[in-house]
């Protein structure tokens, strides 16, 4: 849904929760099922579990 904006408060208040939603609430499927966030951690984790293991 497009609405209009008056100011650059509001284009930024959008974009930053847009931004919001799409890393933090948004599943996607080539990623698990899982937010562009959650996969991120999921990744870190993996790395930080084979730095430990060598």
């Amino acid at each position: 849904m497009m609405r209009k904006v008056s100011n650059y408060i509001e284009v930024y208040s959008c974009i930053d929760t847009y931004m919001h939603w799409y890393n933090y609430q948004r599943l996607h499927s080539t990623l698990d099922y899982l937010t562009p966030a959650e996969m991120g951690l999921k990744i870190k984790i993996n790395q930080l579990n084979r730095k430990c293991k060598s």
